[in-house]
């Protein structure tokens, strides 16, 4: 048993055939109060899934311009809005085009992302494009749309429970639909409205993302991953704890 009104200080250590490594926070504390009530966590579960609401966080579509309807624009840079065909869809080059988004924060239970895109060429080899992504740092992006160097279309994620779909081969200058959907440990791709594949995730993805990115990676320079392509009616909804 745990004497009252005693701080208690706690860390994290792991320890593998490389090392053990601590948590950095020293300071990590709690106590017992005897004088509090009981906590019912069933309650207070039922309690903070009434407080989720399902909405929309970005809405644009890319006609013209990039002005979301929903959402904040964090930048948009190199994209062009139409072509010799008056195609009203964001043009991206291949080399430096970016449309992000700014997020409050990634909506880690569930969301779903849809876009429209289309493949102009493939990426350097041994490169990938990325259509979609929210990468924020290693091992951590809850979604993620990319094409191969041999024009190769696949969804992943990265995290705890990391995880790539098949590849499937585009057709250059045809038009897709695709659609990523996460509910609690089940993350969807759907190309044209058919399921791709399914893929088990975390229940609650443990990401830190808070930009989303069209035609690039948000935050990765390492190497190129640009797309080459053009992308329209992007929508990206979710359930976010208030």
């Amino acid at each position: 048993r745990l004497s009252p009104n005693k701080p208690y200080f706690w860390k994290i250590v792991a320890k593998n055939e490389f090392g053990t490594v601590e948590s950095r926070e020293t300071d990590r504390s709690f106590s017992i109060d005897p004088n509090l009530p009981p906590e019912d966590c069933q309650k207070l579960t039922q309690e903070i899934g009434r407080k989720r609401t399902w909405q929309n966080l970005v809405v644009d579509s890319l006609a013209g311009k990039s002005n979301p309807e929903v959402g904040t624009l964090h930048k948009a840079e190199n994209v062009a809005f139409s072509d010799a065909n008056g195609v009203n869809a964001a043009i991206f080059n291949g080399v430096d085009s970016e449309i992000i988004y700014q997020l409050e924060e990634f909506p880690a239970y569930a969301f779903e992302a849809s876009l429209d895109f289309m493949l102009a060429g493939a990426p350097p080899t041994g490169q990938i494009s990325e259509i979609m992504s929210a990468w924020a740092r290693g091992m951590d992006d809850p979604v993620r749309l990319a094409v191969d160097d041999q024009e190769r279309l696949y969804g992943a994620v990265e995290g705890t429970l990391s995880g790539q779909t098949r590849r499937i081969k585009l057709t250059t200058n045809e038009w897709y639909h695709a659609r990523i959907v996460k509910e609690g440990a089940s993350w969807r791709l759907y190309l044209n409205d058919e399921l791709v594949e399914e893929l088990t995730t975390e229940e609650v993805s443990s990401t830190t993302s808070s930009l989303i990115g069209l035609g690039c990676n948000p935050k990765f320079r390492a190497q190129s991953e640009f797309f080459n392509g053009k992308i329209a009616n992007f929508k990206l909804s979710g359930v976010i704890a208030r």
